[in-house]
């Protein structure tokens, strides 16, 4: 459970460094080139919704579970709705990775130079997407591990079919996307968007 916890520390102050040192400075960053004028949400998605999630709610209820580690299970069910919020982000990956390869990788590096970032911004995109990985194998591994007829096994059971529905959610929406050139961006604001526990 440390090993989750310290990881998840390291996570969210990446994403924060993402959100003060780019996000919020890109539509007042001099010489943005026309590529990338009002594409933010293109580049970076609804990260900062991620970053407030996981530092204001996630990442203190895993603090808590120290000495209770068999139910991080129940976190992931009771946060259900917000760990779908990355399948949006996924969704977006393609199109984010396209206009990074042909416009904003090149601006970036300047930038990412001056902040003496050990790594580009390209791969701070992807830690979302590795994160949530990370939490599918950890609760596989748990769930390897733990005694069946343990209080909170079957909670973790649905959490890990919950961290693979939000990592395959995102490519399932992408597809509809591109079916006829129908949004369902549009198609979700008639409707609620679908939960593990609706297509398991």
């Amino acid at each position: 459970m440390n090993e989750l916890i310290e990881t998840e520390k390291d996570y969210v102050k990446k994403l924060g460094h993402v959100r003060v040192n780019y996000v919020c400075k890109m539509e007042t960053l001099q010489g943005l080139p026309g590529g990338l004028v009002g594409k933010k949400n293109i580049i970076f998605s609804n990260i900062e919704k991620l970053y407030e999630f996981n530092k204001a709610v996630f990442l203190p209820k895993l603090q808590k579970l120290k000495q209770t580690p068999m139910q991080l299970g129940q976190v992931f069910i009771d946060h259900e709705e917000q760990l779908i919020d990355y399948s949006w982000y996924f969704k977006n990956m393609p199109a984010q990775e396209k206009l990074m390869n042909e416009v904003g990788a090149e601006y970036f590096a300047p930038i990412q130079l001056k902040l003496s970032d050990p790594f580009p911004l390209t791969e701070s995109l992807v830690l979302p997407f590795q994160r949530m990985t990370r939490y599918s194998l950890f609760l596989e591994r748990m769930i390897k591990c733990s005694d069946p007829a343990t209080s909170g096994y079957d909670e973790l059971k649905m959490a890990y079919k919950i961290s693979n529905f939000v990592l395959h959610h995102g490519n399932n929406m992408l597809a509809v996307d591109c079916l006829n050139g129908f949004s369902v961006s549009n198609m979700l604001t008639i409707s609620v968007p679908p939960t593990c526990h609706d297509c398991i």
